[in-house]
């Protein structure tokens, strides 16, 4: 099954300005984190309700997503059996120190 995945528009800010800091922080390999993000979605799309849900206070209803090589965490709810929206794309520690 393959699902619509939207962003909410705080989730489309968040991973503009994700992938802001990541660019401007990683001149090495600054592609890094929007390639992980399209295989996150990609992975969502395919298995959305693969991911564990309630691990976040404020997103206790949310599933969340870790992109194993940068480390941020995507955010998502789904909204019906076609339906995904990514409500937030989050810093985890190991990338904590981004505004």
């Amino acid at each position: 099954m393959t699902v619509e995945v939207v962003y909410a528009p705080a989730g489309a800010q968040d991973a503009i300005d994700c992938a802001i800091w990541w660019i401007e922080h990683h001149s090495q390999n600054p592609d890094a984190f929007e390639h992980e993000l399209a295989k996150t979605v990609a992975l969502i799309k395919q298995f959305p309700e693969a991911a564990p849900r309630g691990q976040l206070k404020k997103y206790k209803t949310a599933r969340v997503r870790v992109m194993a090589k940068t480390g941020h965490l995507v955010v998502y709810r789904i909204k019906s059996r076609m339906l995904v929206e990514i409500a937030a794309v989050l810093a985890s520690r190991k990338t904590a120190t981004r505004p």
